[in-house]
């Protein structure tokens, strides 16, 4: 018999192999955070990389794998943000960063104020999970959070009436953002207890020039939730009424975090206006 292969053959039995191999299907699923060093601040871009590859994701059948999160419990987190202004014409994301001026007192002042989700009375609500099954005698829960990007989409305005005939026009939003939370009780957050505040009585061109060149930074380390994730992504929507003619949703993911450090910071000079590691911190 004869064994020899000429190299034409030989090349040819080397290309059908890799191919065969490249073809093999991979059980492996693919992480959403890979090969980050541990010290390595997430920011904002990688946090909303995160928080889509979860809201995005959509299942094509029931043996669908959704995308697994690498364990990011304990890892640090850097985010600046620019405060947006406040005013009838700006619509601003809830819990985002607000900055106001206030000609009359000549004052301007920076505002972090935490928003909330009720989710007492509902057994499957998307967020529910975040308050500890018995954590509190109290039957309303509430989850706070503040929002660290913004994007706030207007599908415009539709005709409602109510039982009795009474007809309105409601307007229709959505706030699709990425979150924080430090909440460790159902009643309370940690952190958030008071909002973060900061003024100073400042006018003319110097006050134009400080309310361009406020940024908003924010220290801390991811945490894990009660079912042990370090993310929640679910929706929230609260329907109009007469008296209240919007129809809002609120598309959030909202990571746990603990060890919060705020601070404003007059990027001009980088000095550190205000400085808060945590919720009894009195403002400067």
């Amino acid at each position: 018999m004869n064994h020899t292969i000429n190299n034409a053959s030989f090349h040819s039995l080397l290309l059908c192999i890799l191919i065969i191999l490249h073809a093999a299907p991979s059980n492996a699923v693919p992480s959403v955070v890979e090969n980050q060093d541990k010290n390595q601040p997430l920011d904002i871009a990688e946090m909303e990389r995160i928080s889509n590859q979860i809201r995005n994701h959509i299942p094509k059948d029931q043996f669908d794998t959704p995308p697994v999160i690498s364990n990011l419990t304990g890892k640090p987190f850097l985010v600046s943000l620019s405060p947006l202004m406040r005013g009838p014409e700006n619509s601003i994301c809830s819990g985002y960063p607000s900055l106001g001026y206030y000609p009359n007192k000549q004052q301007l002042e920076v505002s972090y104020s935490p928003e909330t989700i009720l989710i007492s009375g509902s057994s499957n609500h998307p967020f529910g999970v975040a308050i500890p099954k018995k954590s509190s005698s109290s039957t309303i829960h509430f989850l706070n959070f503040v929002s660290i990007t913004c994007d706030q989409l207007n599908s415009g305005t539709y005709n409602a009436s109510n039982a009795f005939g009474v007809t309105t026009t409601v307007k229709k939003t959505t706030d699709r953002i990425t979150a924080i939370s430090d909440q460790i009780r159902p009643e309370i957050g940690q952190y958030w207890a008071k909002n973060p505040y900061w003024s100073k009585s400042v006018s003319g061109e110097n006050a134009r020039g400080l309310a361009e060149s406020i940024i908003i930074r924010i220290k801390g380390e991811i945490g894990t939730w009660p079912n042990g994730s370090n993310v929640l992504c679910g929706y929230d929507h609260h329907a109009p009424k007469i008296n209240w003619p919007y129809d809002e949703t609120l598309d959030a993911c909202i990571f746990k975090v603990t060890n919060l450090k705020f601070e404003v910071i007059d990027t001009r000079i980088n000095e550190v206006l205000y400085n808060s590691t945590n919720a009894t911190k009195k403002k400067k």
